[in-house]
This record gives C-alpha cells, sequence and structure tokens, in this order.
C-alpha cells in the first residue's frame, strides 16, 4: 500500500523532497546491518564492500528516499537471487565527481527483450508465477525518485550469471559542522529556560543521525531533560502513546510515513492528542511552513538549524503549553 501511495504521489507531482548533503558511508553501512537478516532468512549472504582507503564521501539527496531507493534495490537482490547466492553492496567513485552505490546478485540476470519493461509499474517480467512476492513497482518508484533527486538508476546484467543495479549521484561537500559550545551555551541565550523542578520529557522523532546525534550532546547538558529517540515513525508513535512527552519534535520526512501522517495519528489518540509537536523540514517554502502551523504544530524550525533557533521555540511551546 505505501508503494502504490508513493507511485501515485510521484505521479501526480506531490512527492516532497529534503535535500541534504549525505553521508552515503555511514548510510549503505545503516542499510547494510539492516539487510543482514533478511539475507539470512532467504539463505543469501549479504556483503558491503567499501574500499579499504574509503573517505567520508557525500552526495546531495533526501536521505530518507535514498535509503528507500537503496533497500529497494537490496531486497530485489536478495528476493531474485539463485539458493545460497551472494549479495553485495558496494561504493566507489566513477568519473569525476560522481558517487556510485551498487547492488550486485547472483540471480538469473535479465534477458535482452525484457530490458525495455524492467522499469514499468507492475511489471514483474514472469516473476509474478513465481512463489516471490511482489508488486512489480517498486523498481519503478526507485527509478523516479533516484531521476528527482538529480541521479540516476541503471542496471548491468548478463543472463543466468546475475544482475548490478546502481545509483549514481555528484559528490557534494561535506556539511558545515554545526559547533556549539555546550559550556558556553547559557552565555549565548540559548539554554532552556525551565525553571520547573519537575523533569521535561521530549520525544525526538528523527532518521538523519547527525541531527540526532547534535541534539543529543545539547539535551545531555540540560540537567531535567528526558530525551526519547525514535528513528522511524512507528517508534515514534509508540513512544508518544507509551510515555506522554511533554514536547515531540518531529522530522517532516521520514521512511514510511511523513511527519503529516505522523501528526494526524497523534492528533486521533485521546493521550497524545494535547502533546505540542514542533516541525522539523529542510523545506523553507512559506506554504509548506503555513501547512505546518493550519495543520496544529506549535512551531516551524528550518534544517539546517541552529541550536539558538530550536531552543528559542521549544522554550515558547512548551511555556505557553504549561501555561494552559
Amino acid at each position: 500500500m505505501n508503494e502504490v501511495l508513493d507511485l501515485s504521489r510521484i505521479e501526480s507531482g506531490i512527492m516532497s523532497f529534503s535535500s541534504e548533503p549525505v553521508d552515503v558511508v555511514s548510510l549503505l553501512s545503516e542499510i547494510y546491518s539492516q539487510s543482514v537478516p533478511l539475507g539470512q532468512k532467504n539463505s543469501i549472504l549479504v556483503k558491503l564492500d567499501l574500499p579499504l582507503d574509503v573517505e567520508r564521501l557525500y552526495v546531495h539527496a533526501d536521505r530518507t528516499r535514498l535509503k528507500q531507493v537503496l533497500l529497494n534495490l537490496i531486497s530485489n537482490g536478495i528476493k531474485y537471487n539463485r539458493k545460497n547466492g551472494e549479495t553485495v553492496i558496494s561504493l566507489s567513485k566513477t568519473s569525476v565527481g560522481k558517487v556510485r552505490m551498487a547492488v550486485k546478485d547472483q540471480g538469473k540476470g535479465i534477458v535482452p527483450e525484457q530490458m525495455h519493461k524492467l522499469f514499468k509499474p507492475f511489471e514483474r517480467l514472469g516473476a509474478e508465477t513465481s512463489e516471490v512476492e511482489g508488486t512489480g513497482i517498486g523498481l519503478s518508484i526507485a527509478k523516479e525518485l533516484t531521476e528527482d533527486m538529480g541521479g540516476v538508476l541503471e542496471v548491468e546484467t548478463v543472463e543466468n550469471e546475475g544482475s548490478l543495479f546502481y545509483v549514481e549521484f555528484d559528490r557534494c561537500p561535506a556539511p558545515q559542522e554545526q559547533k556549539v559550545d555546550l559550556e558556553q551555551a547559557g552565555d549565548f541565550g540559548f539554554e532552556l529556560k525551565l525553571a520547573r523542578e519537575r523533569e521535561i520529557r521530549i520525544l525526538y522523532v528523527e532518521d538523519n543521525p547527525a541531527n540526532m546525534e547534535l541534539v543529543v550532546r545539547w539535551f545531555s547538558r540540560q540537567g531535567n531533560i528526558e530525551l526519547l529517540q525514535a528513528q522511524d515513525p512507528m517508534t515514534g508513535v509508540e513512544l508518544a502513546l507509551g510515555k506522554s512527552p511533554d514536547l515531540i519534535l518531529l522530522d517532516i520526512h521520514l521512511p514510511g510515513m511523513d511527519g503529516y501522517e505522523v501528526f494526524d495519528l497523534l492528533s486521533r489518540k485521546a493521550v497524545s492528542k494535547s502533546i505540542p509537536i514542533i516541525a522539523l523540514s529542510a523545506n523553507a517554502m512559506q506554504e509548506d511552513i503555513d501547512k505546518a502551523l493550519k495543520m496544529g504544530f506549535k512551531a516551524y524550525v528550518v534544517k539546517p538549524f541552529k541550536i539558538e533557533r530550536l531552543c528559542k521555540e521549544i522554550n515558547r511551546v512548551l511555556d505557553a503549553s504549561m501555561a494552559d
């Protein structure tokens, strides 16, 4: 169902993206760890092939959507492999300024006369009669997402030997690190002004490890803050319903369910409908901000955010919430 909805959003032109420098070494390592259990379940050995001298490589993309693309390729590389085969995830620098992320399997490959149907929606190239589950729209979505982010998705295949699918993006500079002097934070006017003796519980739902790390480091210096962390929307929903936080920081671009959908779900639950929620997003268009505020978000902070800006909104929203 999620794939069908994604396809509909793409075709109607309403699929949203949050582009930022993405650390592909970190991303591939994360995806590899998530893919190993699926490989074991299907008797497929999943390998990660990174150059020994690999440096931190960045591409400009939507991290969530790029992860979605790569997970789709890996899932296919596992499902359509030969028994006890291998699926290899690799990273390389190709032509000048390009970064390639590839997935190679040892399956049956694709015959030349079927290549023109490979990326068509609901086309499974005969696999619909096999025991392998699928809808036939994953590759079409992956290609559209990749191209919408400015990359390319291509395939090299040899019948009865296997296929290599790869995505290629322009390399970009590393993001400028947000340096926060935690010892001096109060002097710059961005400490949490919570003059209350009880502990404040804040839930942060964010799939970008770098953003999560920054906020975790800062909150660790706030004595009466308990920070709950969720890197996917359903974990965030479960924590919101089970832990009743005083405030939720919610990334808009999340895998599987975006922040708007999470907000709508929580607003319909009695235990969570009154929890104030701050939206975090790289979308800086006024229409995006207006949409979130109209829905009921208490604030909208544009990424990449500065700690002082986030702190200001947290102070304002919590003050208003606790005054009610």
